[in-house]
C-alpha cells in the first residue's frame, strides 16, 4: 500500500508551492493541513481532528508526516462558535493567497459541534491576560506530541521554517533530542526552506519572507524529495 502524506506547517508551507507539486505533479496522496499564521499547537489540533474524522487511527502505520516547525512563541486557542466570536473571524490578504484568515473552524468528532481555532495573529491574543500564557510549556507539549505521534506513524520528517526561529541553546537541545528518536528524520537547519532559498538566491514574494511557488518547488525537489527517497525504500517505484 502506498503512503499517505500529511503536510503540516505555517504560511511557509501553506502559501508556497511544494505541496501542490507533490500532489499534482508527483501524484502523491497528500493532505495539506498547513495554514498561514498557524502555531505548532494549532497544527496538532488540526491533525488530531483530521485523524479522528477521517477514521485514520487504524491506518497510522501508512502515514508519513511532513512537519514544518514554526515560531514556538505563537499562541493558540479554541473557542465556541457563537455571536460573540464573530469579531475573531476575520479575512485578509496574504502573499500568494487572496483568502487569508485569522481563524479556522472544525467540527468536533463526538458531538459534531463547530468550534473556532484562533491563529496567532488573531485580535483575541491582544488581551493582556494572554501574556500569562506559557509559550515554553506549550512548545514542550508540542514536541512531546510530535515524538509520540512519530512512534505510531510510518515516519515523520521535520524541518524548521527558518534556522533561527528559536534561541540557539534550546534549538541545540531540541536537535539532539529529535535526532535520537526512531522514525524521525530532522532536515539540517541550513536546509530550512527560507534559508535555503535565500542562500540559493531564489525569488521571494514582495514581503521578503515567503519563497515564491517556483522557489518552494525547487526546495521540495532538491531537499525534501531526496529525504523521502532515502527513508522510503519503495518511494515512487
Amino acid at each position: 500500500m502506498s503512503e499517505k502524506f500529511i503536510a503540516l506547517g505555517c504560511s511557509l508551507t501553506a502559501v508556497v508551492g511544494w505541496t501542490r507539486y507533490f500532489s499534482r505533479d508527483l501524484k502523491l496522496d497528500l493532505v495539506d493541513l498547513s495554514e498561514g499564521s498557524s502555531s505548532n499547537l494549532s497544527q496538532i489540533i488540526k491533525l488530531k481532528n483530521y485523524l479522528l474524522t477521517a477514521d485514520m487511527l487504524d491506518r497510522l502505520g501508512n502515514i508519513v508526516l511532513l512537519w514544518q516547525i514554526t515560531n514556538p512563541g505563537r499562541p493558540t486557542c479554541v473557542i465556541e462558535n457563537s455571536f460573540n466570536s464573530k469579531s475573531y473571524q476575520n479575512f485578509y490578504q496574504y502573499p500568494g493567497h487572496e483568502d487569508g484568515r485569522d481563524f479556522f473552524t472544525y467540527n468536533l468528532k463526538f458531538n459534531k459541534k463547530e468550534v473556532i481555532g484562533l491563529l496567532s495573529h488573531n485580535p483575541f491574543f491582544d488581551n493582556p491576560h494572554m501574556r500569562l500564557h506559557s509559550s515554553d510549556a506549550q512548545f514542550e507539549q508540542v514536541i512531546f506530541d510530535i515524538v509520540l505521534l512519530s512512534k505510531l506513524v510510518k515516519h515523520t520528517v521535520i524541518w524548521y521554517g527558518w534556522k533561527d526561529l528559536d534561541n540557539a541553546d534550546r534549538l541545540k537541545d531540541l536537535n539532539a533530542f529529535l535526532t535520537q528518536q526512531n522514525n524521525v528524520t530532522l532536515v539540517p537547519m541550513e536546509h530550512s526552506i527560507v534559508d535555503w532559498c535565500r542562500d540559493n538566491n531564489l525569488d521571494f514574494f514582495l514581503d521578503g519572507e515567503h519563497p515564491t511557488s517556483e522557489s518552494s518547488v525547487q526546495w521540495g525537489k532538491q531537499i525534501l524529495l531526496p529525504v523521502l527517497q532515502k527513508i522510503l525504500p519503495n518511494f515512487q517505484n
